[in-house]
C-alpha cells in the first residue's frame, strides 16, 4: 500500500490547527520587538465613544480595525467547569510585519503590535463577541494578523494554548511546502484597513497509543534495533492517504513518546493534543523512532493507514474532549535490504 512521504517540516510546523500549543506554527506572542516598530499593547474596549468612529482614517497613520468573532463552541456545563473553563478570558490580536509561517522554533516571528481587549488582566465573555479592536502602525505595507482568546487561568506571558481557548486558523495549508496562509492586511498610511477575524474553539483529544504484537514480531527478527521512543506524529484525514478522496484536516507532533515495545505486554501510552477540527475522521499515528528527512522514514512505527480500516475519531461539536485508541502495527520499510536499522534517535 502506498503512503506519500511528506517532509518532516510539515509536521514540525503543522501544529494543532493554528497555534494550538503556542509555537507550533512558530509565531511569537507578547515577548518580541522588531528593529523598526516596538511591540505595543493597545488598551481598547471595542466600544466607540458616542459619535466617534474609532476606525476613521487619520493622517500619518496606517490604521487597522479588526472585528473579532468566534465560532460557537461547546456549552459551559459542569464538564467545562471540571476543565477550568467559564467562557471568560483574555482576547488579543497580534499584528506581524513578516509572514508568521516563516518563523522557526528557535526564532519565531515577533508581533509589531498587540491589541488587547480592555485593561491588563481584564476578561471578556466569549459570548460578547463580536468586538472591534483598533490600532495603527507607522509604515505602509503588508501585515499578517492572528487572534487568540485564552480562557483557562495562566500568566499573560504564557503563550501556550489549552483546551477551551479560541484561536485563529490558517486560511489554507500547503502540505507539500508546510506553509500556512494567514489573514493578511495591505495597509496604507492615512487610511484604515478593516478586517474580520474569526476564532475557533480548541478541543482536546485524548489518544491511547498501543503497540501491537506485529511490532514485537518485527523487532524479534533483529532487522530493527529500536527503542520505541521519539516524536509521535498525528494526522486527522479523510479518504485514503495518497489515494481517492485524500483530505488532510489536521496534524500535530507530540515531541517525545516512549512505548517500550520490547516488554512482554507493553502498556498503553496516554497522549493528548488540541485541535479546532470537528467531525468524523481517520487517524494516522506514526512514531518516528529512527532519524530521517521525511515522514514516514525507514523504521517509523505506523498504525493502520488504509482509510477503511484505520482508527476513526468523532470529535463532536458539543464536547470539549474526545478520545481515540490507535494501535501501532507495522514498521515502515520501503527498502528491500537485510541491513539492520539502528535507532540513534534520543527522545528527551
Amino acid at each position: 500500500m502506498h503512503i506519500e512521504r511528506l517532509g518532516l517540516a510539515l509536521f514540525l510546523s503543522f501544529g494543532a490547527s493554528a497555534c494550538s500549543s503556542g509555537s507550533d506554527f512558530q509565531v511569537a506572542s507578547d515577548t518580541g520587538t522588531t528593529d523598526d516598530a516596538a511591540t505595543t499593547d493597545s488598551l481598547v474596549t471595542g466600544d466607540a465613544d458616542a459619535g466617534v468612529d474609532p476606525c476613521a482614517d487619520e493622517p500619518g497613520k496606517a490604521k487597522f480595525c479588526v472585528t473579532v468573532n468566534a465560532e460557537v463552541g461547546p456549552a459551559y456545563t459542569s464538564a467545562a467547569t471540571s476543565l477550568g473553563l467559564d467562557g471568560k478570558g483574555l482576547l488579543k490580536v497580534y499584528l506581524y510585519d513578516k509572514d508568521p509561517s516563516t518563523g522557526t522554533k528557535e526564532a519565531p516571528i515577533p508581533p509589531v503590535a498587540t491589541l488587547r481587549y480592555g485593561a491588563i488582566g481584564e476578561k471578556l465573555a466569549i459570548d460578547k463577541l463580536p468586538v472591534t479592536l483598533v490600532d495603527s502602525v507607522a509604515k505602509s505595507g503588508t501585515y499578517w494578523v492572528i487572534g487568540s482568546f485564552a480562557d483557562a487561568e495562566r500568566p499573560e506571558t504564557d503563550g501556550t494554548n489549552r483546551v477551551g481557548d479560541f484561536v485563529s486558523v490558517p486560511l489554507a495549508y500547503d502540505k507539500k511546502t508546510a506553509k500556512a496562509t494567514w489573514s493578511k492586511l495591505d495597509m496604507v498610511v492615512g487610511k484604515t484597513t478593516r478586517q474580520s477575524l474569526k476564532l475557533y474553539p480548541l478541543r482536546r483529544v485524548d489518544l491511547e497509543l498501543r503497540v501491537g504484537k506485529e511490532i514485537s514480531d518485527m523487532l524479534a527478527t533483529g532487522k530493527y534495533l529500536a527503542n520505541g521512543d521519539g516524536p509521535l506524529l498525528v494526522m486527522l484525514y479523510d479518504g485514503v492517504l495518497g489515494g481517492a478522496g485524500e483530505a488532510v484536516q489536521f496534524g500535530d507532533v507530540i515531541p517525545c513518546v516512549t512505548t517500550k515495545p520490547k516488554e512482554l505486554a507493553p502498556k498503553p501510552v496516554p497522549v493528548s493534543f488540541l485541535t479546532a477540527v470537528t467531525g468524523s475522521h481517520n487517524v494516522l499515528t506514526g512514531l518516528v523512532d529512527f532519524p530521517g528527512d521525511g515522514f514516514p522514514n525507514r523504521g517509523t512505527f505506523l498504525c493502520d493507514y488504509a482509510g477503511t480500516t484505520s482508527p476513526k475519531i468523532d470529535i463532536k461539536g458539543s464536547d470539549w474532549v474526545a478520545s481515540v485508541t490507535a494501535r501501532l502495527i507495522t514498521i515502515y520499510d520501503p527498502y528491500a535490504t537485510t541491513e539492520p536499522v539502528i535507532d540513534t534517535l534520543v527522545c528527551k
